[in-house]
């Protein structure tokens, strides 16, 4: 049903999407796996994929350490607002989905201890919420610091300036495209297709920790409930990782030579 409605709508059928807010059914399969621009660009340049097809591609998006530096740099230039350039940091350095971004206040967020608490409710889909914690990067701790001396007002951290209300998800998907439109990251800026989204950050989080060596456990805990499936979605990223772990079994033929004489 999504498929139809992205080809109905990429076919001017439709204005919008109606099913653009429903949660994708997730089937018994593994998700495909994480590719890079280049990977992705290379796919799509072998033509026969429709758009939505293509937009799949971009959802399984992965960016290394140097291209979020460039993208938030972009961010933070283009940006007509603060509140844009903090929906991007933020999961940019921690991982954490958009509606966690939009549940954090400012009592989860530690700038003496150096750790945010994100509040989750996609595991369990009711209104109790999980908790886990995550360290704050130096550069985010800044960022944070210098945002709340700005805004002394609101218990969120990312909140409407007269209403002191958390945004809604379409008015925080508005704020993260904007800086994004007519660069390199927009498909098409009137259907609102880009290359990422909140989610990308997500993946690219823990692709890049796995790709520094950080131990699987530590990365389990900052994302919350990840599976092997999920992660086999990101190792195949890192195939020198693999070969380096492999080479370890050093097997030394001299050694076995020398005991035969």
């Amino acid at each position: 049903m999504l498929r139809f409605f992205q080809w109905a709508e990429s076919a001017g059928y439709v204005k919008a999407s109606p099913a653009a807010q429903l949660e994708t059914i997730k089937a018994g399969r593994d998700l495909p796996p994480f590719r890079t621009v280049a990977e992705i660009e290379a796919i799509i340049e072998r033509g026969g994929l429709d758009d939505a097809e293509k937009n799949e591609l971009w959802e399984c998006l992965y960016l290394d350490p140097a291209e979020i530096a460039e993208l938030l740099g972009t961010v933070r230039q283009r940006a007509r607002c603060e509140e844009s350039f903090m929906l991007h940091a933020i999961p940019a350095y921690t991982g954490i989905r958009r509606g966690e971004i939009l549940r954090l206040r400012w009592t989860d967020v530690d700038l003496d201890a150096g750790f945010i608490t994100a509040r989750s409710r996609k595991q369990s889909r009711t209104k109790r919420e999980t908790l886990r914690r995550i360290d704050l990067h130096p550069n985010l701790q800044a960022e944070l610091e210098r945002w709340r001396e700005e805004r002394p007002t609101g218990q969120y951290v990312v909140c409407d300036t007269d209403t002191l209300e958390p945004f809604e998800k379409d008015k925080a998907n508005r704020f993260f495209w904007q800086p994004m439109r007519a660069t390199k990251w927009c498909l098409d800026s009137k259907k609102n297709w880009f290359k990422l989204g909140f989610h990308t950050y997500r993946h690219s989080f823990a692709s890049n920790l796995a790709a520094a060596g950080v131990d699987q456990r530590i990365i389990d805990e900052f994302m919350g409930h990840t599976t092997e499936a999920m992660r086999r979605r990101y190792r195949h990223l890192f195939p020198n990782n693999k070969r380096a772990a492999i080479e370890k079994l050093t097997y030394r033929s001299d050694l076995v030579e020398n005991q035969e004489n």
